[in-house]
């Protein structure tokens, strides 16, 4: 492990996982490999997989950042990097779209207020906060308490003036929950497409 790490930081510059980056740099094509090797290999320890999912994430080439953030997913199995993963697509997206999903089962109001957003809500994000794990839906200076959208982990929550929600990441690498309309009283099923 220690040589592993030894040959991430040596890529990488020491760039902490969790930060945002300085700057894009290039990662040449040998080293790349060597990175996309220790992010998808099934014997990789959880550190070395977060600190080659930095370095892929900072690359200069948009490419081999999104091939980062997809197989992250795909190969980790542990919730700290696949959390980890989950913050860095998030933090790509200048919009956040919720599909709902309809169901018969559902109460009469529920099912119109489904038909009202037309089977989606789109929530626009003024502002990020990694360190804090928050975007904001209306300021675009900082996190509201009651109109963000928060990250823990493999699980967001979004707290809007109309409506409250909860998703986890799932296996096939959706989220997966709720939303709750403040005027309605059951909560509707919905997921959200990361990629």
């Amino acid at each position: 492990m220690r040589v592993a790490l030894l040959v991430i930081s040596t890529i990488i510059g020491l760039t902490a996982p969790g930060v945002a980056c300085e700057s894009y740099r290039n990662v040449p094509q040998d080293q790349a490999q060597k990175l996309i090797d220790i992010l998808t290999s099934k014997n990789a320890k959880q550190l070395e997989r977060i600190f080659a999912f930095g370095a892929l994430v900072c690359a200069d080439m948009p490419a081999l950042r999104e091939y980062a953030m997809q197989e992250g997913l795909k190969a980790a199995s542990d919730s700290m990097t696949r959390g980890q993963v989950l913050l860095e697509i998030l933090m790509q997206k200048q919009f956040l779209r919720v599909d709902f999903i309809d169901s018969p089962t559902l109460p009469k109001s529920e099912r119109d207020w489904i038909a009202m957003y037309k089977g989606l809500r789109s929530y626009r994000i003024n502002y990020k906060d990694r360190v804090q794990g928050c975007f904001s839906l209306n300021r675009g200076d900082m996190c509201e308490q009651n109109y963000q959208i928060r990250i823990k982990g493999t699980k967001i929550e979004i707290i809007s003036g109309q409506e409250f929600g909860q998703f986890d990441l799932q296996p096939d690498n959706t989220l997966r929950g709720f939303v709750k309309p403040n005027d309605r009283a059951a909560p509707i099923p919905s997921k959200i497409e990361l990629f």
